[in-house]
């Protein structure tokens, strides 16, 4: 799964997606030709829209890669070499990142990259990759959690957190009763 999301303000792209995706991106970007549809993002913000295509050419001509927006396709063509490294790159990220890290490719950091791309960052998507354990409160035993988290033994769950608030209130009205009476 792939997204790409554009700002028109700042030129900037995002390139999201799951592990499995952006490897999978590494590999097309190291085919000759090719194209992939993307998973649409109706609320891209901070970014402006959801591309829906990205365009993969090879051209021997080139030594470098031009990453570019035209319309709602993310156009990347350039020689071999160079979609090679762009292809290493994504797929060292991809592989060896945190689920929370993102990565710039762009023109004054990477040389392989064309000097009118639009700036390009690699990141995964934000719910894609699942966080590695549910987190228990001190107030949770593992065997609540085997019922979900919202219920416990068919009643909902109520944390001290919740109840904080509550007791506190309680505990006010009953001293300005006292002061009252």
């Amino acid at each position: 799964m792939l997204q790409v999301l554009f700002s028109g303000d700042t030129g900037e792209l995002e390139l999201s997606g799951t592990r499995q995706g952006l490897l999978a991106f590494g590999l097309l970007l190291r085919g000759k030709a090719g194209s992939c549809d993307l998973s649409e993002n109706r609320r891209p913000f901070p970014y402006e829209r959801s591309l829906s295509e990205i365009a993969l050419r090879e051209d021997p001509e080139r030594a470098t890669v031009s990453i570019v927006t035209e319309a709602q396709t993310l156009r990347i063509q350039g020689g071999r070499e160079a979609l090679d490294l762009l292809a290493d790159n994504l797929e060292g990220f991809a592989s060896e990142a945190d689920a929370s890290d993102h990565c710039h490719v762009d023109s004054p950091t990477y040389d392989y990259i064309a000097p009118e791309s639009d700036s390009l960052v690699i990141a995964f998507m934000k719910s894609a990759e699942p966080s590695a354990a549910p987190r228990l409160s001190p107030y949770t035993s593992a065997r609540q959690t085997d019922r979900g988290p919202d219920r416990v033994a068919g009643r909902p769950r109520v944390s001290l957190r919740t109840m904080m608030p509550i007791m506190a209130q309680r505990i006010m009205v009953s001293e300005w009763a006292g002061l009252v009476s």
